[in-house]
Parts: C-alpha cells; structure tokens; sequence
C-alpha cells in the first residue's frame, strides 16, 4: 500500500513538473517521435525520465531541483510519522480513534472516517481545513482542492487541529477530525488502525432513525413494509451496531473495500 502511495505521488509531481515547463517537454517529446517511436511509447519514456529526474535530482537546474525539493518528501523518515485522530459522528456522541501514516491523503483519512463506522461508501464526500475546501478530482465538484494530492504530513497539522468531513452530501452526515497526537514510530505503519471507539455506528441513509435510536430503542418507526416497530427491533435487523473490539481487525478490509468501491483502478 505505501509503495502504490509513493508511485501516486511520484505521478503527481512529474505532472506538475510537466504543467510547469510545458515547452521542453514538447520539444522531448517531438524528438523521441522524429526518432520513430509512437506516441504511446513517447509517453511512456517521458514518464520514465520524469521519474528518474524526481528521485535522484541528477541534471537538473537549481530552479528545477529546489522545485523538486520542495514537493518531494525524505520517505524514509516521512514514512514513520503518525498521525491520530478522535473522529467523533456529528450530532451524536459515537466516537472513533485512528492512526494513520502521514504518508496518507486526505481522501484516505476519509475513507477511514467511513470505515471506523463502518459506512457503506459509494456517497460524495468534501473535506475542509482551515476555510480550504477538498474532494477527490474524480468527483468533479468544481472549486476544490484533489483530496488525493495532498498529503497529511504536508498539512502542518498539530495537536487539535480539525479536519471536518461532509459524507453522503445533502443527508447531512458530519465527522469532526481532530489531531490527539502525532508520533514517528521505529518502523513506518503500513496500515491505517482502528484503536477504540464508543457508540453507535453510521446507518446509511436513515439518520434520523439513528437519532431515534440513539435516543430510545424503543421509539417506533415505519419499517421498509411500512409497520411500525421498535427502532432498536429494525436496526438490528439492519445490522447497526456499537462499537465492538471486533471492529478494529476489521478495519483494514473495510478500508480496503472502500479503495476498490471509489477507485477500482485501485484493486489488483
């Protein structure tokens, strides 16, 4: 998982570093074709070489190499920073804590705010940070930064910083994000943790019976055939649960399941 993280970073920059000399990248390119080769392989050599210029900053100008510089992190120490949140379900008092890589986007501390409750994904979701607005390109939600670009560790976060994450836009489920502390570990963690938690987890599409629940399981609602019974009755039938120890040895697939739910390039 982290290689596939540095290979997504390092595909990152070399496009930046193309939008930034656009000209000498199309004279390389006419060159490689004026010497027979197709534009596909073109692509593919240009990416090579972008590649190799990123990671050893070898013939490169000091502009260039102080660009370079500036983007491309030290991963054999960036790679051991932790980062922990206390991810708390709006509007409610469940509660959830995880330790991820900084090494991490902010798309990825998305995906483990849905899995810690274990949400079902699938729905759009914006993150923000300081008045700064993110969602995955892909999305297409016009003015926001690429989630998927930006790095945890990049963000300067600190003890208490707040990330706020909108999920399921328009049904108005909220996670507050915040920092409780940040490590660098012996050896880099490879995998985002589930540590604890307390409450009840997210139900899809019925936050206001997760608000009833939460309140009285006795309360009665409209079920899908349109009796009515017991909130706690239907939940369980629903499988909306509290938080069990369980829940933290499934936290991996879960975040698995989501990498392939919204990006099934992703999946092997």
């Amino acid at each position: 998982m982290i290689q596939q993280l540095i290979d997504q970073h390092l595909s990152a920059i070399t496009a930046q570093i193309r939008a930034k000399y656009p000209s000498e990248m199309e004279s390389y390119a006419k060159r490689l074709i004026n010497l027979g080769m197709d534009a596909d392989q073109v692509e593919e050599d240009m990416q090579a070489v972008l590649r190799t210029l990123v990671m050893s900053n070898e013939s490169v100008s000091d502009e260039e190499f102080f660009y370079i510089l500036n983007l491309f992190p030290d991963y054999e120490q960036f790679g051991k920073q932790t980062i922990e949140f206390k991810i708390t379900l709006e509007g409610t008092k469940s509660w959830r804590k995880v330790r991820l890589p900084a090494i991490l986007s902010l798309t990825e501390l998305a995906y483990a705010a849905i899995a810690a409750f274990h949400g079902m994904g699938g729905h759009l979701f914006t993150l923000k940070l300081n008045d700064k607005q993110y969602s995955p390109f892909e999305f297409e939600l016009g003015d926001y930064e690429n989630s998927s670009q930006v790095l945890l560790g990049h963000l300067g976060l600190k003890e208490k910083s707040k990330i706020e994450i909108d999920y399921d836009l328009g049904a108005g489920w909220g996670f507050n994000c915040v920092v409780t502390k940040l490590n660098c570990e012996d050896e880099p963690l490879l995998e985002p943790e589930l540590i604890s938690g307390k409450g009840y987890n997210l139900w899809e599409d019925s936050r206001e019976y997760l608000e009833f629940l939460i309140e009285d399981p006795k309360i009665k609602v409209q079920d899908w055939e349109g009796r009515f019974r017991q909130v706690g009755k239907i939940a369980k039938e629903e499988g909306i649960t509290q938080f069990d120890a369980e829940d933290c040895d499934e936290f991996p697939l879960e975040m698995e399941v989501l990498r392939e739910i919204y990006n099934p390039a992703n999946k092997d």
